[in-house]
């Protein structure tokens, strides 16, 4: 294959790897919240990949191989996920104005509840945050709720991610709680990039495997689902 198509081709591939899901990179000051919001997507695509799927692309183009063949899986979103199984949620962690919450506060009160965890410098978590406010108006009179986690947070302390996130909140309009990341929350709540919801019923029992990326139809008919299989 030219040289032309190989580049092209790396273009498109890297255009959907930045459209839904921000990678796990942790702390990023240096990536201020105004340009996640002007250089990343909205998450409108139908995915994304990691970067060994865009070596394995490149390498199939040309005729070539890589060793990570057999690195992709399937999943809801730009990349896998593990299932939950039947984890049920317990913890202790403060909102971000400092307030003790607890896992027994933010889901006893819900059938269902969405937990999403999003990043402060992830474009694609920003821009779907309005959707989420949306259907948490939306599902709240249908017992669901709706909270996020800012998962690049290192804990009470770390007062300029706290600052961005409170920022986000308020350009967003967002009105769900948002809370902080508690220690052993990667045990409980796995993931590997930004953002990734998962659903739990009113016991902190986290039901089936989480969505990775901005994806709002599918937050809106896992919701309708959980509901259903509740009600029945």
């Amino acid at each position: 294959m030219k040289k032309k198509q190989l580049f092209a081709l790396l273009g498109a591939v890297i255009i959907a790897i930045s459209s839904a899901a921000c990678g796990n990179s942790g702390n990023s000051s240096d990536t201020g919240t105004a340009e996640s919001q002007e250089d990343a997507g909205s998450g409108s695509t139908s995915g994304a990949v990691d970067a060994e799927a865009a070596a394995q692309v490149i390498a199939d183009a040309a005729g070539g191989s890589t060793d990570s063949q057999d690195s992709t899986s399937s999943g809801s979103g730009p990349t896998a996920a593990s299932e939950a199984g039947n984890t049920t949620l317990s913890f202790s962690t403060v909102d971000l104005d400092g307030q003790p919450v607890t896992s027994e506060d933010l889901f006893s009160n819900n059938k269902i509840t969405m937990v999403n965890i999003w990043g402060t410098f992830c474009g694609p978590c920003i821009n779907e945050m309005p959707e989420l406010e949306k259907l948490y108006a939306e599902f709240t009179g249908q017992g669901c709720g709706i909270i996020g986690i800012v998962g690049d947070a290192a804990g009470v302390d770390d007062e300029s991610i706290i600052s961005d996130a409170k920022s986000i909140i308020a350009d967003t309009g967002v009105t769900y709680p948002n809370i902080l990341p508690w220690d052993g929350l990667q045990d409980q709540l796995s993931f590997n990039a930004f953002p990734t919801t998962y659903f739990v019923d009113s016991k902190g029992t986290v039901i089936g495997s989480p969505v990775v990326g901005a994806y709002i139809d599918q937050y809106s008919s896992r919701l309708r689902e959980a509901l259903e299989s509740i009600e029945q």
